[in-house]
């Protein structure tokens, strides 16, 4: 049996008002195997950066359609692999990201 670990980020506000990686941070820190974080983003590129940064931090990430009366809505779901690591990296994604630009990765 699961247990669910669920939270919901309204997608316009979702990079103004939320810190994403220190929110996945916290989900690869402080959550069990079967422990899952839904966060609602409608906007594409946004979403294709979610995915990214969850392969950066080993996650899986996989975003369905839902309809609710009649109004069709993006939700990502991610979960930890299986045979991941659980333990945050100690390189921060923008300092990496830096590192590949200037060819030191």
């Amino acid at each position: 049996m699961f247990n669910f670990r669920v939270l919901i980020i309204s997608g316009a506000k979702w990079f103004q008002k939320t810190s994403t990686l220190e929110c996945l941070r916290t989900f690869v820190k402080g959550t069990g195997e079967g422990d899952m974080l839904v966060v609602h983003v409608q906007d594409p590129f946004r979403r294709l950066l979610l995915h990214g940064v969850c392969e950066f931090y080993d996650l899986v990430s996989v975003t369905v359609t839902k309809s609710k009366d009649g109004k069709m809505s993006k939700m990502t779901r991610i979960k930890k692999k299986k045979s991941g690591s659980m333990e945050v990296p100690n390189i921060s994604l923008s300092y990496f990201l830096k590192m590949l630009k200037e060819g030191l990765w």
